[in-house]
């Protein structure tokens, strides 16, 4: 191979590897999430519909928040929906319900309890005082699916992003739609790293943390490896018209 064609492949690599900047935080003294790689979050549905909240809205909005956060491909961590309890508490497996003490302003709230940096139980508590601003039945449908799913998102163990369009981001009250950020989906790949062979065949892409992002003022830095098959062949067709023809 010679000196350009060496100068060419270093310069593809290069732009397959990149450092970001993390604008994500987790939960303060986590260090890893939960245990599993399938996580049930089971629902008091009675809780709810007994304050008025109707089963359609909150099932719509809880399937919502599983499906967007299923969808990131370079997590390994399913959610899934379990079945009925009557639990009002953190609980493991993680539990849904509602409640007339989140407050006036306050649409619902995720926790996690954490023991050795890990997470061992959680909840996700929706507003259920229909005298309240932030009750959760007179919410707009975009407003309940960004709800639930920022919500579940500190039961799985992220902070607040620095972001503004960030689903993570403090405040909901911008968001029109339901759709998860680069910086979201960082923030879960951090917690739970999807590895390529050992989680499925083989894609196209691996991240990786350079070191844990704080509780506070957002991550450190990362670097993302993107290595696919079609870079591959690219570089071996530069090869191949880099190479000196044969007479």
């Amino acid at each position: 191979m010679n000196r350009t064609l060496l100068g060419t492949a270093a310069a593809a690599l290069g732009l397959l590897a990149s450092p970001t900047a993390n604008a994500f935080t987790l939960l303060a003294n986590l260090t890893g999430g939960w245990d599993a790689k399938e996580l049930t979050f089971m629902v008091n549905e009675s809780s709810c519909t007994g304050l008025g909240i109707s089963s359609a809205d909150l099932n719509t909005a809880i399937d919502a928040a599983i499906d967007i956060w299923n969808s990131v491909p370079t997590s390994n961590l399913k959610i899934v929906k379990g079945g009925p309890t009557t639990g009002t508490s953190n609980g493991n497996p993680p539990v849904i319900y509602c409640s007339t003490s989140p407050g006036d302003t306050i649409a619902g709230t995720g926790s996690a309890g954490i023991l050795g940096g890990r997470i061992v139980q959680g909840s996700l508590v929706l507003n259920g005082d229909n005298t309240k601003t932030a009750y959760f039945g007179n919410l707009t449908e975009a407003k309940r699916l960004v709800t639930v799913t920022h919500e579940i998102g500190h039961v799985l163990g992220l902070g607040h992003s620095e972001l503004n369009y960030a689903l993570m981001y403090y405040s909901i009250g911008s968001k029109a739609d339901l759709r998860l950020s680069q910086d979201d989906m960082d923030a879960l790949t951090w917690l739970y790293p999807r590895d390529e062979f050992s989680d499925g065949v083989m894609g196209c892409a691996t991240t990786q943390s350079v070191a844990p992002p704080s509780s506070g003022s957002g991550g450190a830095g990362s670097s993302t490896l993107l290595v696919g098959w079609l870079s591959v062949f690219g570089l071996a067709w530069l090869a191949s018209r880099r190479m000196p023809r044969r007479i």
